[in-house]
This record gives structure tokens, sequence and C-alpha cells, in this order.
């Protein structure tokens, strides 16, 4: 397995990192590239870094030659108000040549080195291919046979195991989107009809909030997801959950919740393994009650928290794809008992 050193520079200012990225933008999470969690994000971590002493550097000497140059040079009221010109200097202006060009070239190497280490994920990667929807994400684990064949496909939350490098395939439906997770790696844009890639390695269990960083519409800013980091027993634990079809309730609310489902408007757009229902224009929702978050990571998923999305989806997410059913509150509290059982 490949590993990329991370230098103490991104450790060092994480702290400070992060509590301007959360003063600044007024998130409850912050998102930070300069807080990694990844070999990846540390190494561009510590180029960002790098290049932020680099212009520190060149600013204060070119203020330092300014002030020089104010001081200095300045009229001193005995009748001279010009200093004495020179009018050519070989080896003043191979130096103001030479300075830039040898400063851009080690920016280059900098640059070059780390895009080299990020580029390419190691052989052993695992792979799951995610899909970019206005305004949704949809993730898809494939078979470790590379038939290509789909185990099963969630929405909105990708799991991954402590310590295994990870393969994202990338791709959209509609619009271009982009894949960003700051404290795992840089952006990646997802293209109509192109599958592009991208890679990265948690070595420690947390959550970590991924946002679109491509203008996609109007519920671009409400684009969530979440990368849940578990280790590796709990990680295949989820698969095989995951892989399973969706249970029978015994609850006779969920129960009339099921029928409630299956006999409405949601079977069109929503799939549920093990039903009839199987449409494929939002979210699967086999699974949907053991996951973290709703509506792209915009509202936590608790009961009352999906009684809110059911009843109106259009106030707590304004432009999204799904429409008022206008539910009653008997029919929203049948389909809440039933959603939510199904872990």
């Amino acid at each position: 397995m490949r590993t990329i050193p991370k230098t103490m520079s991104s450790v060092a200012f994480a702290p400070l990192a992060l509590l301007a990225t959360t003063l600044l933008s007024g998130c409850q999470t912050p998102l930070s590239v300069l807080a990694p969690a990844s070999p990846t994000a540390a190494r561009i971590a510590d180029l960002s870094w790098a290049l932020f002493w680099v212009a520190v550097a060149v600013f204060v000497g070119v203020e330092a030659t300014l002030l020089l140059a104010i001081f200095r040079f300045r009229s001193r009221g005995n009748g001279e108000e010009e200093p004495p010109q020179v009018y050519g200097h070989t080896k003043l202006e191979i130096a103001w040549m030479a300075a830039p060009a040898i400063v851009l070239l080690g920016v280059l190497v900098m640059m070059v080195d780390t895009m080299n280490a990020v580029a390419e994920p190691p052989a052993d990667a695992i792979t799951i291919s995610v899909v970019g929807h206005q305004w949704w994400w949809e993730v898809r684990y494939a078979s470790s046979d590379a038939t290509g064949t789909v185990d099963f496909v969630t929405a909105n939350e990708i799991h991954v195991p402590v310590g295994k490098p990870v393969k994202v395939l990338l791709t959209s439906t509609d619009v271009v989107h982009s894949f960003w997770v700051p404290e795992l790696g840089g952006k990646m844009d997802m293209v109509p009809g192109k599958i592009n890639q991208t890679w990265f390695q948690v070595d420690k269990p947390g959550v970590f909030h991924g946002r679109c960083s491509e203008f996609c519409g109007v519920e671009h800013a409400q684009m969530g997801f979440l990368v849940i980091a578990q280790p590796q027993p709990e990680y295949e634990a989820w698969l095989r959950n995951q892989e399973a079809k969706a249970v029978i309730p015994v609850e006779q609310q969920a129960k009339e919740g099921l029928d409630q489902f299956l006999n409405s408007a949601c079977v069109g757009c929503h799939r549920i393994d093990g039903t009839r229902a199987q449409g494929a224009l939002g979210p699967d929702l086999t699974h949907v009650g053991s996951r973290s978050t709703l509506a792209a990571d915009t509202i936590q998923n608790t009961p009352a928290e999906m009684a809110r999305w059911l009843s109106n989806p259009q106030a707590v997410k304004p432009g999204n794809k799904m429409p008022n059913l206008n539910l009653s509150p008997e029919a929203v509290q049948k389909l809440t008992a039933y959603l939510e059982s199904l872990k």
C-alpha cells in the first residue's frame, strides 16, 4: 500500500484553519482543506502552506524594497528634487529577472510533485461509483469480481474502511457537478457522459462532510453528502446489511405505511429492494432508516424531520425535484413509521 507522509505544517495550523473557516462560513461543521484526514489531502494542504509562505516572502521582499526606496531616496529639501539617475544596471536587471524565475520554478516543482502523488490510486484500492443528480448523490458499490455487477445502491452516504485506499468513479446524469470532501482531497468534476476518478484514504474513523463545488442549479448550496470511515469489521457489517433486501415491517403502523407507499406516486421515483417499488428518479430507499441525514445532508434523519420532509419537501429544500404530494397527517405518520423502519 502506498503511503504519503504528513508534514507538521498541516497539523500545526489545523486548529486556526478550522476556527477561521467556521467564523467566515457560519457552518456548524467546518469544511477545511487545512485539516487533512487523508494522505492525499495532506499533500494538498502542505502545498497550500508552501505557496502561502512563498507569497508572504515575496510580499515582504517587495514591500521592503518599496519602503527602502521611499525613505532612502525621498527629497531632502536641499533643492535636489530628483535622486541621481541610473541608466542601465546589468547585474541588477539579471537579478530582477532571475529571482521570479527561480521562485516560479520552485513552485512548479512542488505542484508537479503533488499532482503526481495524488493522481493515481494504489492498485489495491476498492472502487465506489458516485453519480451526481439534481440535487443528491447516488452511490454504487460494485462487486469485487470485476464483472461490473452492482451489489447495491445507496444515496448521500459513502461508507469506507479505515486505512484502505478508495477509488471513486464520478459521473453525472444531468449537469456538471463537482465532488469535494475538503478533509480528504481535491475537487473533481462530474460530467454527463464521462467518467472521472479521484481517490483518498482515511486513516482514522470519522464522519466527513462533502459538498458539490460546481454551481448546478437552485439547490446547489444544499447538495451535501457524508463520507463515513469505519473500522474494517464495522464496514463489512454495514456492507452485509446494505446488500440485504428491505425488511417487511411487523409493527402495524409501519405495515400500513408500506401499503401507503406502494399505492402512491412514491413508487414512480424511488426503489425499495424486495418490493415492487423500482423507481430510479430519486434516491434508493431500501435502507433509508439507517442513514444519518435526509435530503442530501440537509436535515437530520429523525422521525420528526422525516415527517416534516414528507409533509412538504419544498418547504424544507425549495426547488428540489420531489413534489409536495399533499399527504394527510395520518398518511405522513404511516410513511414515517415505515421508512424509519428500513434500517
